[in-house]
């Protein structure tokens, strides 16, 4: 029972990254879908951990890969897609930032009593400087919209935009 596991090595760079081991984890993320499926579902961050920089503290982590500005276009021309809410065009990744913050205040987290969650966005270390600036605007400004919505109670969240070699972008 795994997720994506094709997300699996851009999770353990991000892990490596935050100095998280395994000797550090309370529950994996295995676990805590095991658990929410005996609960009738629920989304779950990658793992919880007791940080060992942090005095201990038990964080949350969910890591999501951002390979740009736009989503990536298999049969389309022009090569853009856009997504519209409202007649609007919105960031074509704006839901996957508000799912990666929404689950500071999932059961699981609120459950293992997690001090910070953090949502880690990775991007490519091959974008320009202007579009990194520019995605992580993004992901800030859609970040500061989703954390309003959260229900009272949910962990303090830390947004976290990190950069990675692009083989760990394996879909795009």
């Amino acid at each position: 029972m795994r997720g994506d596991t094709s997300s699996l090595p851009s999770e353990r760079y991000v892990f490596e990254q935050m100095g998280l081991t395994t000797r550090h984890l309370v529950r994996s993320e295995e676990e805590l879908m095991r658990e929410a499926e005996r609960r009738g579902g629920g989304c779950v961050p990658e793992g919880i951990w007791r940080h060992p920089h942090l005095s201990d503290k038990r964080v949350s982590v969910e890591v999501k890969r951002i390979s740009g500005n736009t989503l990536p276009v298999h049969n389309n021309p022009d090569g853009r897609r856009r997504i519209l809410r409202r007649g609007k065009i919105v960031w074509p990744w704006q839901s996957t930032v508000q799912c990666a913050v929404g689950k500071a205040s999932s059961f699981s987290v609120l459950q293992y009593r997690v001090d910070i969650h953090y949502a880690v966005f990775l991007i490519p270390d091959t974008m320009s400087e202007a579009e990194k600036g520019r995605t992580r605007r993004h992901i800030v400004g859609a970040a500061v919209e989703a954390v309003s919505s959260l229900q009272p109670g949910a962990a303090k969240i830390r947004v976290v935009v990190m950069e990675g070699p692009v083989f760990l972008f394996d879909r795009f």
